[in-house]
């Protein structure tokens, strides 16, 4: 009878064990379980990140649209500096990065026709088209910048197209801008006088 008891008690404390272990590991295995909260957490995370790798993305993308623009700005300069002495390697020079600089902006692709005109007047290159310039002084005279220099360059194309009465006009127009004391007012005054001799 002893020895039937310690057997009980032995197997009773088996089962104890093997209950305490189960329920440890069913325990263990509750943390994967909760699969909802897993899912959710996840997506929090996953969001985060996200949204960073979108500001970064975001970042980037204004840092290169401002070097872009910074370079354009520099070119032009440069471009401005050197159309006196040298407008045939400047009227290259344009010509080559005329369809980057104007996808842009309005801005620089009326500085940019700008350029481009003065250089071939300079290089004695007969204007045949008033499309563009006539954008530039509209856009010139609408923003208030440069409406000196675009209006005597109209002039300008209109000169060569024949066009006197409105190349007058366009020269008035640039005196009056400049208040007869900038480069484009002078020039513009010896272009009046210029046709007033031959008309």
């Amino acid at each position: 009878q002893q020895w039937q008891e310690d057997a009980n008690d032995a197997q009773r404390q088996s089962d104890t064990s093997y209950d305490y272990k189960h329920d440890f590991h069913a325990a263990k295995l509750g943390v994967f379980v909760h699969i909802p909260f897993a899912d959710t957490l996840f997506s929090i995370i996953f969001a985060f990140v996200m949204k960073q790798l979108q500001g970064l993305v975001i970042t980037v993308l204004l840092l290169m649209a401002c070097t872009s623009n910074n370079e354009i700005a520099r070119r032009l300069e440069t471009a401005e500096k050197a159309v006196d002495s040298y407008p045939e390697r400047v009227l290259l020079e344009l010509r080559a990065d005329s369809a980057y600089i104007c996808s842009q902006s309005d801005g620089y692709r009326a500085r940019y026709i700008l350029l481009t005109t003065l250089a071939k007047d300079k290089c004695y290159e007969m204007h045949r088209s008033t499309e563009d310039m006539e954008w530039v002084a509209d856009y010139s005279n609408r923003h208030g910048a440069d409406q000196d220099m675009a209006n005597y360059l109209l002039g300008r194309v209109y000169s060569d197209l024949n066009r006197q009465a409105d190349a007058m006009r366009c020269y008035l127009k640039a005196q009056e801008a400049g208040g007869g004391k900038s480069r484009w007012a002078a020039l513009a005054c010896s272009n009046i006088g210029h046709l007033h001799f031959n008309h």
